[in-house]
């Protein structure tokens, strides 16, 4: 099995209710072909940077799973028939790319701004 992440775009006129089902579907096709998640970062509401289809935003959602390769061809079609995935790339996840997900976000504090400031 690889590591694999997927940045999934969808529509953003959706509601967090609906978001959450439509991200719980496409989950759902990962673990259907013998995927396991490993995590899930919520990216938000980001505007393109041009139009696409009359749309000038969408809510960005990136997934860790682990994969055998062979099943990346069958999720890809899957994902092209999914009306709620407005688009999606899937790319091999690297050390830098898992180690995000590990990751907790640095606590910001007075001390930490300055430190950061004098190291430049």
């Amino acid at each position: 099995m690889k590591t694999y992440e997927a940045m999934f775009i969808f529509p953003n006129k959706y509601s967090e209710e609906k978001l959450k089902s439509a991200l719980k579907e496409a989950n759902k096709e990962i673990v259907n072909h013998g995927g396991e998640i490993k995590g899930v970062v919520e990216v938000g509401s980001r505007r393109f940077s041009r139009p696409m289809h009359k749309k000038t935003a969408g809510q960005y959602v990136k997934v860790l799973f682990d994969i055998e390769p062979s099943q990346i061809a069958v999720l890809t079609g899957r994902y092209k028939l999914n009306d709620d995935v407005f688009r999606f790339q899937l790319v091999v996840a690297d050390e830098v790319i898992i180690g995000n997900y590990n990751e907790k976000p640095e606590e910001v504090t007075e001390e930490t701004v300055e430190t950061k400031e004098t190291a430049k």
